[in-house]
């Protein structure tokens, strides 16, 4: 007894705690027709706000196919409805495949329950050429100040921002959910290496800015003990548990947090669980003009238009030389090999194919403004 008590004592004089407790690593990988902003709170860096367009059926603007904000989960984590709303089932147990979904719909704002420890972390700085080989800058995510401009040619800031968007309110239609950044690491994933030209029209010489696109941004972080649970609220409303998950054998969670096209239905779900191909679908980004209804006063009464809709146009692929360096091919027949295209013609046979499934699907993040 008397050895115990000295060891228990040494525990405690040298402060290792008696019992270890369990960290979670959570990583949520963000896609599909969001826009990411800067807050007014304060910090370094700045935090962020995730914006989930609402374009759901009447909302859907544009000609866009209406798409549905959800999180989706693999049945690994247990994903346990705690608000009573429907929790969907996608693929099956016996290959794997089963996953399970939840809708977000009504300005809901989506909070972690206890927050993290792991500090706000992410990187924006532009990279020294067009295809870098590192490519987990939030630069990615093209700001509409650095792919557009007003009318009389100058750059938008912040102040022509619709506050109706960066405010969302239920009624207002305009945001189907919503997410506060204030801790983990931030990375821009781009699955496509395809180059962009921001144009004004598809068939316009030369562009405004020239880039890649990231597909989605991963957010990690850690919490304690192996249950994550999600809140919701809505109009500044109380938060409320809404669902939960837990940890797998290797102490992961793994959510996807999405705007996925949903016509036919399912199908942008069911390109997130890898049980259907997805590929950018035209030379051009169909999907990009909506970001700017972030901008107020976008048309003017007399029916023009207060700023340029660039249109993001496929220029080329990045891909790797003879020698591992990364360079831009704006070579048609490699170009064809990601995207939905006219067939040049002529193309020799090259081996290079692109990724089996596109997180992305179709729609680049945006970061405003």
């Amino acid at each position: 007894m008397r050895g115990l008590r000295r060891m228990l004592i040494g525990l405690i004089l040298t402060g290792t705690p008696l019992f270890a407790q369990t960290v979670t690593k959570v990583t949520v990988h963000v896609t599909g027709l969001v826009t990411f902003a800067d807050t007014t709170a304060g910090g370094t860096p700045p935090p962020k706000t995730i914006y989930l367009m609402d374009q759901s059926g009447a909302a859907s603007v544009h000609h866009i196919v209406p798409h549905i904000a959800v999180i989706l989960a693999h049945d690994d984590y247990k994903p346990t409805v705690l608000d009573g709303r429907t929790l969907h089932d996608i693929g099956d147990a016996g290959s794997g495949t089963l996953h399970h979904w939840v809708q977000l719909t009504g300005a809901e704002k989506v909070s972690v329950s206890g927050g993290s420890s792991t500090a706000l972390s992410y990187s924006e700085a532009a990279p020294a050429s067009v295809c870098p080989a590192d490519t987990k800058s939030l630069y990615f995510l093209p700001r509409l100040s650095r792919v557009s401009r007003k009318n009389d040619g100058t750059r938008i800031v912040k102040a022509d921002l619709d506050s109706t968007y960066l405010n969302p309110k239920k009624a207002d239609h305009r945001i189907a959910a919503f997410v506060d950044v204030t801790f983990g690491k931030l990375e821009a994933a781009v699955v496509v290496p395809v180059v962009w030209d921001f144009k004004s029209s598809p068939s316009s010489v030369g562009s405004l800015h020239q880039q890649q696109i990231a597909d989605g941004v991963d957010w990690t972080f850690d919490i304690t003990g192996d249950t994550l649970i999600l809140q919701t609220s809505t109009d500044g409303g109380a938060a409320a548990n809404f669902i939960q998950f837990t940890a797998d054998g290797d102490g992961e969670i793994e959510l996807t947090l999405a705007n996925a096209p949903d016509e036919p239905a399912d199908v942008g779900v069911k390109a997130l669980a890898k049980l259907q191909m997805s590929t950018i679908s035209a030379p051009y980004d169909h999907h990009f003009p909506l970001y700017y209804e972030f901008l107020a006063k976008n048309v003017k009464h007399d029916g023009t238009r207060a700023y340029v809709r660039y249109l993001p146009v496929a220029a080329g692929v990045c891909h790797l030389d003879s020698s591992n360096v990364m360079f831009f091919d704006p070579d048609p027949c490699v170009l064809k090999k990601f995207i939905d295209m006219p067939d040049p013609g002529n193309c020799p046979v090259i081996s290079m194919m692109p990724p089996p499934f596109v997180d992305g699907i179709n729609c680049g993040p945006d970061n405003v403004p």
